[in-house]
């Protein structure tokens, strides 16, 4: 009804993502971002859009475009952290997802990225005190998802599809990325 509406463009990029229609959830975001420049949320998103589609660098400089809009935004500092990984860039990745954890208050998602971190670049004993820290919260917060990434980070195979089937018997949202 309206090609120039922020908000469904925003969200239909997220939705291409999670379907991996990479390269057009960029050009979506891209298009949203266009429209509305100075959306922190969306700049940071599009930046996810990247890293989902192996622009690692391209993610980097967008995430620094976003923090440029708001220098103390977790958001970006996760994402910048999650695409840093990737590239091996693993003590500034973990600068930034640690700024993103004591920003949003131990936030599950944060705390999975981080011991993922932990897990692949050869950190194992942090990796398994944050998979602690997680599994003790799964009682009470839906940390499946992020529980099967540090596993998987470890190499424990088992451990994680035990907690991906967890995450989908508790329709965690976050499996719509895998």
């Amino acid at each position: 009804l309206d090609p120039n509406y922020t908000l469904a463009l925003h969200w239909y990029a997220l939705c291409l993502t999670a379907l991996g229609r990479t390269d057009e959830a960029v050009e979506v975001m891209e298009r949203a971002r266009q429209l509305d420049p100075l959306s922190v949320r969306i700049n940071a998103d599009l930046g996810m859009a990247l890293l989902a589609a192996g622009k690692h660098e391209e993610a980097v400089a967008q995430e620094g475009r976003a923090l440029k809009l708001a220098a103390e935004a977790a958001v970006p500092r996760w994402i910048r952290g999650m695409a840093l990984e990737q590239l091996g860039r693993f003590d500034a990745a973990e600068r930034d997802m640690k700024a993103a954890l004591d920003a949003m208050s131990g936030y599950e998602a944060v705390k999975g990225s981080l011991g993922h971190l932990y897990a692949i670049s050869g950190r194992q004993a942090e990796a398994r005190k944050l998979l602690g820290e997680l599994t003790s919260q799964a009682d009470t917060t839906d940390v499946t998802f992020f529980a099967a990434l540090i596993c998987a980070g470890l190499g424990d195979d088992d451990g994680a599809l035990t907690w991906l089937e967890r995450a989908v018997e508790k329709r965690s949202g976050s499996v719509r990325y895998l």
